[in-house]
């Protein structure tokens, strides 16, 4: 009898033990629903980031179980194109998308992407938005199998008042409305048999309104709140940046320009007047009542995903569509391409890895990338050709959430197959962050800003934009640019060109050279005054290379390369471009990575050749440079190739015939070894070599060939954790995990 009842419980342990391993590889494997939380113009204003002036307690819940993002940045600081580049991977270069005027131009804009949620519904999934999510709310219903609107319901006795605490009905409120329609959908995903046990997964999207403009929440989220104690920007700040062009300062947007509130304080031109104080502290205290009221909304939604058992099969991203200022740099609003306009808040908590949950990740990422890193995630990545078909732009950084060494095949090759930009000396790091912003003038005056839509009534007269609500009929036009601000932000600096526009090629002239680049700006971080951007110090000496690097990243980015026919226009455009076969291409066509980068590069055989100098696959030109550098861009800056003539390159004369395939595999260097990480399997699939102690290192780490055998000892000896001296044969060998 004891003998049966021992089998018994062996046969039970046994049996828990593949439940457990069953149900956690079927998480890894399965799709992953997705909830993707949208909030509308809010910048990092939370106490997760360190802000002392709101209180945010389920923001900071969600950030102890997901990775918060410390430096993520949008591709402009303005609803439409922002929302359309995320929504697409597209930088709003690649769709023309600058300006929002109507729904039916957004909609032009986004022909030809395949936005994030219709990738979703070609994968199998259920999708569900509600409230702001495109820019343009009616166009929201074409891009998802079910969308609610959720207009304004019940009182709104606002008027032209900016700060509004109108009502305490909570039914009085569009994101209330959106807070209940999404739980329901929730309540649905946990009970109807279509979705129970995965049965189908779903996408949900939820856009919430404030902290935009009306500055309107439940009366109870203002009484928090004394004006009089409310915070102003530190004396620093409430200055203009001294030495930055006339382009870069963004003044006042219209929505405060023509409150009850700014009528009444005299404030009359937002260039040359500074807002009162005591109106100061009131529009940052309708934006902090706001972001609490957004808190308590998030709070309800994550609730009732985690009660209704939805929490460990659901990917959770909270972001915004761009930044604000509040009076930093006397400036007001959205709309320009300083950290406060272009900064983000980013939350992403994983359900299959929860190792970096509470972290706070440093390295830089972009909306833009953000559409790709959700795909992976969810366990539905986009493959090589999708990037292509689709002309995408970002790039997944799932890997800065999940350590996944059970990565599958599908997400291995498609990020292999992925030129790998990053760690060029042609190209820019990795996390380099790029955004925009369009400059339009006045007629006869070409240094005063205007706004770049004209409105017209039913007549075809000009009328002011903000009257538009009140006409019958009202058109807006994209109004033509006559300046683009260019921007890159790195670890330490953040580079600004305002660049000549020609909307009729969509591009800046970049054929001038230099010249091109009316004004320049370069803040570094890593002083007081360069934090927060007060001092440019692009025409500094000191800051002459750090300059140059980042043109160049400028280029790369920008700067197009197809459609020249002209080799010395080709190289004029900078060394990231090349000249082959009367066209000149992108370098980045044959930047191919990984143990199948020989067979990639032989695939493309008619402009790329694998080159055994560098053991890679290069641009199959007879001068210029292709080769990788070694590691990856660190503080200070990458050297970036300067952008010369040919005549002032090294000279490289490469095969005209493709080099048979090496008998070995080619040698990972130690950039594209180290950002696998810690994922064991993946560092040792892609032939490099994993120490348990600092991660993934490039296959010849203990080698120190270069040196004499003593100096080879002693080297080996520095690192014994990881390597080991062989006295036979007088070699330093490692040790692998």
């Amino acid at each position: 009898m004891q003998g049966v009842l021992t089998l018994l419980v062996l046969v039970l342990v046994s049996t828990c033990l593949m439940d457990l391993v069953h149900g956690a590889s079927s998480t890894e494997s399965k799709k992953l629903n997705v909830l993707l939380v949208m909030v509308d113009d809010f910048r990092p204003e939370a106490s997760a980031y360190g802000s002392s002036d709101v209180s945010t307690p389920n923001m900071d819940a969600l950030a102890k179980e997901s990775v918060q993002f410390e430096r993520a940045y949008t591709q402009e600081a303005l609803c439409g194109p922002s929302r359309g580049s995320m929504l697409s991977a597209r930088l709003p270069t690649s769709l023309g998308y600058y300006i929002h005027t109507d729904a039916a131009q957004e909609r032009t804009k986004l022909k030809s992407a395949l936005v994030l949620p219709k990738w979703f519904e070609s994968q199998g999934y259920d999708t569900f938005g509600t409230s702001k999510i495109f820019h343009w709310v009616g166009n929201n219903a074409r891009y998802f199998g079910e969308y609610d609107k959720q207009g304004v319901h019940g009182s709104n006795s606002c008027g032209d008042d900016v700060v509004c605490a109108d009502s305490d009905t909570l039914d009085d409120f569009t994101d209330y409305r959106a807070l209940e329609w999404a739980t329901t959908q929730l309540d649905k995903f946990a009970t109807k048999s279509r979705y129970t046990n995965g049965a189908t997964p779903w996408f949900l999207v939820v856009g919430f309104r404030r902290p935009h403009t009306k500055f309107r929440a439940p009366k109870s989220f203002f009484e928090r709140f004394s004006a009089d104690e409310i915070s102003l920007p530190s004396a620093i700040e409430r200055e203009r940046p001294t030495g930055a062009p006339w382009q870069a300062y963004k003044g006042m947007c219209a929505d405060l320009l023509n409150s009850n509130e700014v009528r009444a304080s005299g404030f009359l031109d937002p260039y040359e007047d500074t807002l009162a104080d005591d109106v100061a502290r009131k529009f940052r205290m309708g934006y902090f009542a706001c972001v609490e009221w957004i808190d308590y909304a998030m709070g309800q939604l994550l609730d009732r995903l985690d009660t209704n058992g939805l929490k460990n099969e659901t990917l959770v991203v909270v972001t915004s569509d761009h930044g604000w200022s509040l009076g930093e740099k006397t400036s007001w609003c959205k709309g320009s391409v300083y950290e406060r306009a272009l900064r983000v808040p980013m939350w992403i908590r994983d359900p299959v890895d929860r190792s970096r949950a509470g972290t706070q990740e440093s390295a830089g990422v972009s909306l833009l990338d953000l559409y790709p890193t959700i795909a992976e995630l969810a366990g539905v990545p986009l493959a090589q050709q999708d990037f292509e078909d689709y002309e995408m732009d970002g790039r997944s950084f799932a890997h800065l959430v999940r350590d996944d060494d059970d990565m599958s095949e599908t997400v291995a090759e498609s990020l292999l197959r992925l030129p790998q930009l990053g760690g060029h000396e042609w190209s820019f790091p990795s996390n380099a962050s790029f955004s925009v912003w369009p400059i339009c003038v006045a007629d006869g005056e070409p240094n005063k800003q205007v706004d770049c839509r004209t409105c017209k009534d039913r007549n075809g007269n000009v009328v002011d934009c903000q009257d538009c609500a009140s006409l019958s009929s009202c058109s807006r036009e994209e109004s033509p640019i006559a300046y683009m601000g260019l921007s890159v932000r790195t670890e330490r600096f953040r580079y600004t060109e305002w660049r000549a526009w020609d909307d009729a090629t969509n591009s800046a002239d970049w054929d001038a050279g230099d010249a091109g680049a009316e004004n320049r700006e370069l803040y570094d971080h890593d002083t007081k005054l360069g934090s927060v951007e007060m001092e440019n110090v692009v025409d500094k000496r000191a800051y002459e290379t750090n300059a140059e690097q980042h043109a160049n990243m400028l280029r790369a980015r920008f700067a197009t390369c197809s459609g020249i026919t002209d080799e010395t226009k080709c190289s004029a455009r900078g060394d990231h471009c090349v000249f082959h076969n009367g066209n000149c291409m992108n370098r980045g066509f044959c930047a191919f990575s990984g143990p199948n980068s020989f067979q990639d590069c032989a695939a493309r055989a008619e402009a790329c050749v694998w080159s055994p100098l560098y053991n890679q696959c290069v641009n199959r030109i007879k001068e210029g440079r292709s080769a990788p550098i070694s590691a990856p861009p660190t503080t200070p800056e990458p050297t970036l190739a300067p952008t010369r003539p040919p005549a002032f390159r090294d000279v490289i004369e490469y095969p005209t015939e493709t080099t048979p395939a090496p008998s070995l595999s080619p040698t990972p260097s130690s950039a594209f070894c180290k950002k696998f990480r810690r994922r064991q399997k993946r560092c040792v699939q892609n032939g490099c070599a994993f120490f348990k102690g600092i991660g993934c290192r490039e296959p010849t780490f203990c080698d120190f060939k270069r040196q004499n055998s003593t100096r080879r000892k002693a080297g080996c000896s520095e690192n014994s954790d990881y390597c080991s001296w062989d006295a036979s044969d007088k070699t330093c060998v490692a040790i692998h995990d």
